[in-house]
């Protein structure tokens, strides 16, 4: 594709997605916001998105959901303050039989 092609798609596509911009509600901005937020993050540190690079994009996903699996477990023990107590319910067990 030319770049006369790229800027030509890319304007069509920056004119409709304003147009859909248009129609969300508040809170879909929102969510569109955080996400391009991302998309930005993303950008910073790792240059363009490039669809075409050879990268394994299901490998990434699972990477990724592994680790928010990982926060998300964390967030669960901070809720519920076992980590201000210091010992798992399973660590206290092993303490006290040892």
């Amino acid at each position: 594709m030319t770049r006369a092609d790229q800027k030509r798609r890319s304007t069509a596509l920056r004119r409709d997605m304003a147009r859909r911009h248009a129609l969300c509600s508040l809170d879909e901005l929102r969510v569109l916001d955080l996400q391009l937020t991302r998309l930005e993050l993303g950008r910073e540190r790792y240059g363009h998105l490039d669809l075409s690079s050879r990268r394994d994009w299901a490998k990434e996903e699972a990477e990724e959901h592994i680790d928010a699996a990982f926060y998300r477990a964390c967030a669960i023990l901070v809720e519920r303050a076992e980590v201000a107590i210091g010992l798992s319910p399973v660590e206290e067990q092993w303490l006290q039989d040892s």
